[in-house]
């Protein structure tokens, strides 16, 4: 899917000296042997506004997020990423200017992912692929497990969890679990809760699974 679209900016990028990665779910759905729905797609080695130059040449672009500064590309299921240091305070092309390091290593970026599964990298040029957290084992036994401690900082990552757990029948790993326990959804926009509901709503084939999800969580209240 979206092959073209992925070589022209993986060459676009490479020309400014910079590096494609493919990370996320779309990584994991080809481990999976499953068509990615999207592709996330991560740059390293430009800075934040030259990528967003090269960019806005030759797609229609959309800034969003707060964890993550995050350029969608209109009518493609094309997420563009770069490397940041720490969460948005707001979805602005300021904070990105300020927050990106285009020079951080692609494993460090990682660590800043939420679940294991989807803390792996593949450079589609090199072939060469990142699994620093061991998500592909984590796949293999059905676990769900968190990168790091920074998961806590969006809270909402559980209610993510929820939905995951339903696709692809997984399990909380217990410091997970132990974890989720500590965060709550209070403060959290409507919207953003139930996009997560909805994933599992629809494209669920366990909901029971994110259900024992949810209890493992202490978050069924």
């Amino acid at each position: 899917m979206c092959i073209r679209d992925r070589r022209q900016i993986e060459q676009l990028v490479r020309r400014a000296g910079g590096r494609l990665w493919l990370v996320g779910g779309c990584v994991r759905d080809l481990i999976l042997e499953r068509q990615p729905r999207d592709l996330d797609l991560e740059v390293s080695g430009i800075p934040a506004g030259q990528l967003h130059s090269i960019l806005t040449a030759h797609f229609s672009v959309q800034f969003v997020g707060r964890a993550f500064g995050v350029f969608k590309l209109d009518g493609l299921p094309i997420d563009v990423s770069l490397p940041m240091r720490r969460p948005l305070d707001e979805a602005s092309i300021p904070g990105l200017l300020h927050l990106a390091d285009p020079e951080m290593d692609i494993d460090e970026a990682l660590s800043r992912r939420d679940f294991t599964m989807n803390a792996m990298a593949w450079d589609p040029d090199t072939l060469d692929f990142r699994d620093p957290f061991h998500g592909r084992e984590d796949l293999r036994t059905g676990t769900l497990r968190h990168v790091s401690d920074r998961f806590a900082e969006d809270p909402l990552r559980v209610l993510r969890g929820m939905q995951l757990a339903a696709r692809y029948r997984l399990a909380a790993a217990p410091e997970t679990a132990n974890l989720c326990r500590s965060l709550t959804q209070e403060n959290l926009p409507r919207e953003r809760l139930w996009e997560e509901w909805k994933k599992l709503l629809l494209q669920g084939t366990s909901l029971s699974k994110g259900l024992e999800w949810l209890n493992a969580c202490g978050w069924l209240r």
